[in-house]
C-alpha cells in the first residue's frame, strides 16, 4: 500500500498548485504543442503524504485525447509519479479516451525513460520548438537538465483499448 493518497484538484482554488506550477515549471502556463495551458484550463489529481503534496497531475481531456500536461514528483522513487499517471490514464479510459498523450523537452530524459517504461511511445519530434515557445513564455530556461540546451519538443503517446 502506498504512503500517500491520490485527490482530485481544481488547480485554479488551489494555491499549492500554482505553487508547484510556479517552482518547477517558471509559471502557471505551460506550452506543449503550441497550445498555451493556463491554471484555469486544467484539470489534475494531486498525490498527499503528510497533509503535504508528494506529486500532481495536471490533464486537458479535448474530443477523444487525454493530454497530460504537467507531472511533478515532490517526493521521487516512492511510486507518486507511476501512480499519478495510472491514474490519469484510467481516467481516459473511463471518459473514452482513444489516446493519452505527452510532451517534454529533449534535455529531460528522465522523462523519456519515464514515460516509455509506462507503455508511452516515441511518436514526434519538433526540432527547435523551444525556441518558438520562449517568444510567448521567455522565463523557459536555454539550458535545461544535465547542462543539455533545452531546443526540441518531443511527444510520446498511448494509444488506450477498451
Amino acid at each position: 500500500m502506498s504512503s500517500f493518497k491520490i485527490v482530485n484538484i481544481i488547480p485554479v482554488e488551489d494555491t499549492e498548485v500554482r505553487k508547484i506550477l510556479e517552482e518547477h515549471w517558471g509559471s502557471t502556463t505551460i506550452i506543449a504543442m503550441d497550445r498555451v495551458h493556463t491554471i484555469e484550463d486544467l484539470s489534475g489529481f494531486v498525490a498527499i503524504q503528510k497533509n503535504m503534496a508528494a506529486g500532481l497531475i495536471t490533464y486537458e481531456i479535448r474530443k477523444n485525447t487525454c493530454e497530460i500536461v504537467t507531472l511533478n514528483s515532490l517526493i521521487p522513487r516512492i511510486g507518486v509519479g507511476s501512480e499519478l499517471v495510472s491514474r490519469c490514464i484510467k481516467l481516459a479510459r473511463e471518459e473514452n479516451c482513444e489516446k493519452i498523450w505527452v510532451s517534454t523537452t529533449n534535455d529531460n530524459t528522465d522523462a523519456m525513460k519515464f514515460y516509455q517504461k509506462r507503455g508511452f511511445r516515441f511518436r514526434q519530434i519538433y526540432p527547435d520548438k523551444i525556441d518558438e515557445y520562449r517568444l510567448k513564455k521567455p522565463e523557459i530556461p536555454l539550458i535545461g537538465m544535465n547542462d543539455i540546451p533545452m531546443k526540441d519538443e518531443i511527444v510520446f503517446d498511448m494509444v488506450l483499448h477498451s
